[in-house]
């Protein structure tokens, strides 16, 4: 992989992941439109969007390490479902606490 590309998955992965671990531990605020008085369960709604911010983190820290020959092959559709994937489940989820 080209060592630029593999440094911009690992700094906006890693952002994430930061992003993740500050709502998790006290800035729910982070959250676009959250609101603690009209969400049903505010802190299972925080904890939850934390930990599916982290693991998209995650998924784009790790997709740095893939080697270039596959970002032109089969990795780039799966990189590409297995993000849409993640984030959907996080905002339908998020949903049954809002």
């Amino acid at each position: 992989m080209a060592p630029e590309l593999a440094v911009v998955l690992w700094i906006s992965g890693f952002v994430l992941v930061g992003l993740g671990l500050l709502i998790r531990n006290g800035y729910p605020e982070l959250i676009a439109g959250y609101d603690p008085e009209t969400a049903a369960d505010p802190e299972k709604l925080v904890a939850f969007v934390g930990r599916w911010t982290i693991y998209l983190g995650a998924v784009i820290v790790a997709s740095g390490f893939v080697p270039a020959r596959h970002w032109g092959g089969w990795f780039a559709p799966v990189f590409v479902a297995v993000t849409s994937l993640v984030s959907l489940r996080m905002v339908v989820g998020a949903s049954r606490y809002g």
